[in-house]
């Protein structure tokens, strides 16, 4: 389940970090024609030099990170996650499952469910 949602988030941060960096490289190539007409300062070249840069190392490392991501969901699943994930709607099925499998939290389940009849019995004795 956790490969599964951060599949999710890291294919929406990959689109993110690539809709930054086509932003960062458009304002580059704008800057680089201003300064090449003496319009703007190489100052503000350089500058656009590094936040490229770092838009682009941004974009490779959340790539990196999906990449590891679809590999652990194809190690769990035996296959590779299709194209398009879509967010999980079985996901109130899975917890309900997991709180009827898990012994633990059956147990507080009970206690919490008897917890009324139990202080109405101490109540009572008093």
């Amino acid at each position: 389940m956790k490969a599964y949602i951060d599949a999710l988030r890291y294919r929406d941060l990959v689109q993110y970090a690539k809709d930054n960096y086509v932003i960062h490289k458009q304002l580059f190539d704008r800057i680089q024609e201003r300064v090449a007409a003496g319009v703007a300062r190489k100052v503000d070249l350089e500058q656009a030099t590094g936040r490229l840069a770092l838009a682009e190392a941004n974009l490779l490392t959340e790539t990196t990170n999906l990449h590891d991501v679809i590999a652990r969901l194809q190690r769990l699943y035996g296959e590779l996650p299709p194209e398009t994930l879509e967010a999980p709607t079985f996901l109130m099925q899975a917890l309900s499952l997991t709180l009827l499998m898990h012994q633990k939290l059956l147990v507080r389940k009970t206690q919490i469910y008897c917890l009324p009849l139990k202080i109405f019995k101490q109540l009572k004795m008093k």
